[in-house]
């Protein structure tokens, strides 16, 4: 990652952060994880000793000062309906904007975000041959 940042000389607009995001603090298992299979690894927080410390949604929001108005993208495989669904609203209506993939259907995510205000659309991931209701992307928007 830090090479990929430093190689689109994106220095000065990302900011690496070593840790997952959860619904509660503690640790994050990533030991013995088979590399091919990382795109649907998910270990729940304090599930194994060793692994990276587990953050909320507000404390990434209060540590680096993200204001009202700002975008979310969420693409981490297990830990956004965690998270989300169990997120402050006050810390979801600082975004103006929430992208999430989903692999395990959308409805209570799309519930939730309806019901903080946001207009959601639901969009299918055009390379993939999984039907929309199982996976896709929930595009959320506030005005």
């Amino acid at each position: 990652m830090l090479e990929n940042i430093g190689l689109n000389c994106l220095e000065d607009r990302i900011i690496p952060i070593n840790a997952g995001v959860s619904r509660n603090h503690g640790r994050i298992c990533i030991k013995n994880v088979n590399i091919v299979e990382t795109w649907s690894t998910y270990h729940r927080v304090d599930e194994c000793g060793d692994g990276v410390p587990s953050i909320t949604l507000s404390d990434v929001i209060n540590s680096y000062g993200i204001h009202r108005g700002a975008v979310l993208k969420m693409d981490c495989e297990g830990c956004k309906y965690e998270t989300v669904l169990h997120a402050d609203p006050g810390d979801l209506k600082v975004f103006k904007e929430i992208v999430i993939e989903y692999h395990n259907g959308y409805k209570e995510l799309k519930k939730l975000l309806e019901a903080l205000g946001f207009d959601v659309k639901i969009k299918p991931i055009r390379s993939s041959p999984q039907p929309i209701e199982k996976q896709g992307y929930v595009v959320a928007k506030r005005s």
